[in-house]
C-alpha cells in the first residue's frame, strides 16, 4: 500500500508540473556573396540567401526586397520564407504601428503621399489620410494632418484631434506638446495637465523636469509648479543622480541638487558631471588671445567638496565614470601618452591645430585610455577606438585597420586574438571580421585577388578588409561558434515561441 501511494504521489506531481518553456528561436540576417538570407544559431540557412535586402519586421514577419533585372519587388514573409503579403508598387509598408497593423504610404492619383495602416492581408484598417505617423505608445499613435499633430487608437479613432505643432510620445500617461509656440503637457484624453506657457520643457526625471519661462530656467513638478524657481540663464540637460549643471546670473557654472541647493558653487567657465561624486571643471588661466584661442585649466574635482583630484591635460576629453569606476580619456594621437597625474603642468594654450575646436565636447579625436576616480591612469592612452564596457568587456584597437581585441577593465585581453573588426558581445556571442573559413577567388584586370563576387556596396577601405576576411561569431573564450564566411551578419534576434 505504501508503495502504491508513493507511486500515485509521484504521478500526481508529474501531472501538475508545468511544462518547461520552449527555448527562444534565434535568427540573424546574413549576407553571402551579395545576397541576404536568414541563419540560425547553428549557422544553417533557414532562408536561403537570395534577397537584395531583408529586415526583421516583427516577431512573425520579415520584410524582403527581391530584384530581377530592373524590377524590384517587396514582400512580407514568415520565418520559414513563405510569402504572406506581396506589397504592390503603389504602397510602401513601414514599421508595425499597432499589434498586427503596419504603417503604409500610398500615393493617391495626382495627390501627395498619405499614410494609414494595413493588416497582414493588405487591407486598409486605418484609411490613408495622414501626412505622417509617429511611434506607438500607451495605446496611441501620433498622426499629422494639415501641419498639426494629434493621436489615434488602433481603430483609427482620433482620440486627440490634430491641433498641436509638435508632440512627443506618451510616458506614464503624459506627453509634451507644442501649441502656439509654447510647450505644455497633456494626458491620454488630450486634456491639459500643464498648460502651454513654457518656452521649453525637458523630460521628467524623479518627478521633475527642466523648464524655461521668460527666458529663465528652473525645475517644475508634474503639476507645473516650480520646485526650483526659474531664475537661472541655463541648465544643462545632463542629470546624474539628482544633480544638475546650472549657470547663474554671473555667467558662471556650478552643480545644484533637485532641491535647488548648490552642491558646487557657481565659479567655473563650465562643469561636466562625470558621476555622482566627480566632475570636470573649466577655468580660464589668462585672457583669450583670439576668439578661438585661449588658455584654460581643466580639473577633476570631488563632489560636493570641490577638492582638486588632478589637473587634466588641455587637449584631453574625459567621459563619465562607468560601473567599474573608470572613465575613458581621449589623449593626443601625436603624443600617444598622457601623464595626467603631474599636477605641476604649466598652463599652455590649445595647439594651433585644435583652435577651431573651442569646446572640450568637440575634442573627440586622438587616442583613448582609462583613468580611475582618483585620476590614476589604469590603461594608457593608446587605442584609436575604445568602446564602452558591456559588463566587463570592451572593444579596443590601436589601429583603424587591424588589431581589434576584447579587453577587461584593467586593460588585459580576455583571450588572445586580434580581428580586422569586432562588435560587442550579445547573448554570449560576438560578431568579428577575420580570415575567411572558405572563399572562391578570381583575379581582376590588375592581377588583384578578389572574392566572387565582391559586393558593390563596400567602400575602398572596406573592400580591402573584405579581400580575405569574412564575418563570423565567437564566444567569450574566443572559440568559433560560427566560422567566418559571411559578407555581413547581424546580431541574433531571439523570439519567444
Amino acid at each position: 500500500m505504501l508503495l502504491y501511494l508513493a507511486f500515485i504521489g509521484t504521478c500526481a506531481a508529474c501531472a501538475i508540473r508545468p511544462a518547461a518553456p520552449a527555448p527562444p528561436s534565434c535568427y540573424a540576417i546574413a549576407t553571402f556573396y551579395g545576397k541576404e538570407g536568414l541563419i540560425n544559431r547553428q549557422g544553417e540557412w533557414v532562408i536561403e540567401p537570395k534577397y537584395k535586402s531583408l529586415y526583421f519586421f516583427n516577431d512573425r514577419l520579415l520584410k524582403v526586397y527581391a530584384k530581377t533585372g530592373d524590377q524590384e519587388e517587396a514582400y512580407l514573409i514568415d520565418f520559414e520564407g513563405k510569402v504572406v503579403y506581396a506589397i504592390p508598387d503603389s504602397i510602401k509598408v513601414w514599421n508595425e504601428v499597432f499589434p498586427g497593423l503596419f504603417e503604409a504610404e500610398i500615393r493617391i492619383e495626382k495627390q501627395p503621399t498619405k499614410t494609414g495602416c494595413i493588416n497582414i492581408k493588405g487591407k486598409w484598417v486605418i484609411a490613408p489620410q495622414y501626412d505622417a505617423m509617429g511611434d506607438f505608445s500607451e495605446g496611441l499613435v501620433a498622426v499629422k494632418r494639415q501641419g498639426l499633430w494629434g493621436f489615434i487608437n488602433d481603430q483609427g479613432k482620433e482620440v486627440i484631434a490634430p491641433a498641436h505643432q509638435q508632440v512627443e510620445y506618451f510616458v506614464n500617461g503624459l506627453a509634451m506638446v507644442k501649441k502656439a509656440g509654447l510647450y505644455g503637457i497633456i494626458n491620454l484624453q488630450g486634456g491639459w495637465e500643464i498648460p502651454p506657457v513654457y518656452q521649453h520643457i525637458g523630460r521628467f526625471v524623479n518627478g521633475l523636469a527642466i523648464a524655461q519661462k521668460d527666458s529663465l530656467y528652473g525645475l517644475i513638478d508634474r503639476q507645473g509648479k516650480w520646485a526650483v524657481p526659474n531664475r537661472y540663464p541655463d541648465i544643462s540637460p545632463q542629470r546624474v543622480q539628482g544633480r544638475l549643471v546650472v549657470k547663474d546670473t554671473t555667467g558662471k557654472w556650478g552643480v545644484m541638487n533637485e532641491a535647488g541647493q548648490w552642491v558646487l558653487k557657481p565659479q567655473y567657465e563650465y562643469v561636466q558631471l562625470l558621476g555622482a561624486n566627480r566632475a570636470a571643471v573649466w577655468q580660464f588661466t589668462y585672457p583669450r588671445r583670439t576668439a578661438l584661442h585661449f588658455g584654460r585649466k581643466r580639473t577633476l574635482v570631488a563632489l560636493p567638496s570641490g577638492k582638486t583630484i588632478v589637473f587634466l591635460n588641455y587637449d584631453s576629453f574625459i567621459y563619465p565614470f562607468n560601473q567599474h569606476g573608470l572613465a575613458k580619456i581621449l589623449g593626443d594621437a601625436d603624443l600617444n601618452w598622457y601623464k595626467i597625474n603631474d599636477a605641476t603642468q604649466k598652463s599652455k594654450p590649445l595647439p594651433d591645430r585644435l583652435t577651431p575646436r573651442v569646446h572640450a565636447d568637440d575634442l573627440e579625436f586622438g587616442v583613448y585610455g582609462l583613468i580611475d576616480t582618483m585620476g590614476n591612469m589604469v590603461v594608457a592612452t593608446q587605442y584609436q577606438f575604445l568602446s564602452d564596457f558591456r559588463g566587463s568587456v570592451a572593444i579596443a584597437t590601436p589601429h583603424a585597420a587591424y588589431g581589434w581585441r576584447y579587453i577587461r577593465p584593467d586593460g588585459s585581453q580576455i583571450f588572445a586574438g586580434h580581428f580586422a573588426e569586432a562588435r560587442p558581445f550579445s547573448q554570449g556571442w560576438a560578431r568579428v571580421l577575420a580570415p575567411a573559413d572558405s572563399l572562391v577567388f578570381k583575379r581582376d584586370k590588375y592581377g588583384n585577388r578578389i572574392p566572387i563576387p565582391l559586393p558593390y556596396y563596400y567602400g575602398l577601405q572596406d573592400r580591402e578588409k573584405m579581400i580575405d576576411n569574412r564575418w563570423g561569431f565567437i564566444n567569450k573564450k574566443g572559440e568559433w561558434m560560427i566560422k567566418p564566411r559571411f559578407d555581413e551578419v547581424s546580431d541574433f534576434y531571439c523570439i519567444e515561441r
